[in-house]
């Protein structure tokens, strides 16, 4: 019987040692993918990892066998989009791109399409409005790339847009925010046509842009909640100023893949001019009526 009893013992010990082994092997295993990935200093903080190792501007190592794109921003049109991945790529060193075109046309793409127009070639750190149409399929093609979304107030969003597409308010003699005229409708580019289409109950372009920006944003957030990975946000009003301090905030965000230079010379000259109504008071803009039903999505 004590022989017995020693030998369960010892079998009790050996599987108790064969897990505890299994375990650290595990708890290693999700230390390096973790920490080779996101939030690597929050380990150096804890001690997990020595702090004098330096684990910042691993990209070209991470992507040496990929031609996918390193960072890719999100953000709703005219809402700072360009002017931030062009401050990004400058300090970081590393090429950006503003726009892929196939994207406007909202149609599916395939694997192989996906990756070919996404090419690092490209651009390093990529941008598109569109983007969050496919960007669970950038996501699965590219599981190494790392987001980041732009926000700016709806209003100066919708105003942005409206300047840049000459929209104006209703008025008698010319009725341009009249988006049930067909012939207003037909003159809208086409890569801006889909800020539109979604709601046909609503005659004004400016409460259909209002409502497509809240929609927009609701996407970029059920998105957020499939990948496993911290998706950082830059305001652009935080932008606008202080472009130094928060496109350098937003470079550490992805330390692990690039160097950024602290010294980099901000602000530089923006691709797109200012809107014509920047900076105008919005309750002298637009009307009351309008200004209030704008006010009430946001609000929502």
């Amino acid at each position: 019987f004590i022989d017995a009893m020693v030998e369960v013992l010892q079998y009790r010990a050996i599987k108790k040692i064969c897990l505890l082994f299994t375990a650290i092997l595990l708890f290693q295993r999700v230390v390096y993918e973790y920490t080779a990935i996101d939030d690597i200093f929050k380990f150096k903080k804890n001690n997990i990892i020595d702090d004098t190792i330096d684990l910042t501007g691993r990209g070209y190592q991470v992507f040496a066998n990929s031609t996918c794109p390193w960072i890719f921003g999100l953000g709703h049109q005219k809402s700072g989009t360009s002017a931030i991945v062009d401050a990004l790529g400058v300090v970081a060193n590393v090429s950006a791109r503003i726009d892929i075109p196939p994207m406007w046309n909202r149609k599916n793409l395939s694997n192989i399409q996906l990756l070919s127009i996404l090419h690092s070639k490209y651009g390093i750190i990529q941008k598109e409005g569109h983007g969050i149409q496919y960007a669970y399929e950038i996501a699965q093609v590219c599981p190494l790339t790392r987001f980041y979304v732009v926000q700016r107030d709806l209003l100066q969003t919708v105003r942005s847009v409206a300047d840049r597409l000459d929209l104006k308010e209703g008025g008698e003699n010319v009725n341009k925010d009249n988006c049930s005229n067909p012939e207003v409708f037909r003159r809208l580019p086409n890569g801006w046509k889909p800020l539109f289409e979604p709601y046909k109950n609503d005659t004004s372009c400016f409460i259909r842009l209002a409502k497509h920006y809240v929609a927009y944003y609701d996407q970029i957030a059920k998105f957020e909640e499939t990948i496993p990975f911290h998706v950082p946000h830059i305001e652009y009003e935080d932008f606008n100023q202080n472009a130094t301090s928060s496109i350098l905030q937003l470079c550490h965000s992805f330390d692990y893949y690039l160097n950024c230079d602290k010294k980099a010379v901000l602000p530089f000259k923006q691709r797109q001019g200012r809107g014509k109504n920047r900076g105008k008071n919005l309750t002298i803009l637009w009307s009351p009526s309008l200004l209030n039903k704008l006010n009430y999505i946001k609000q929502q």
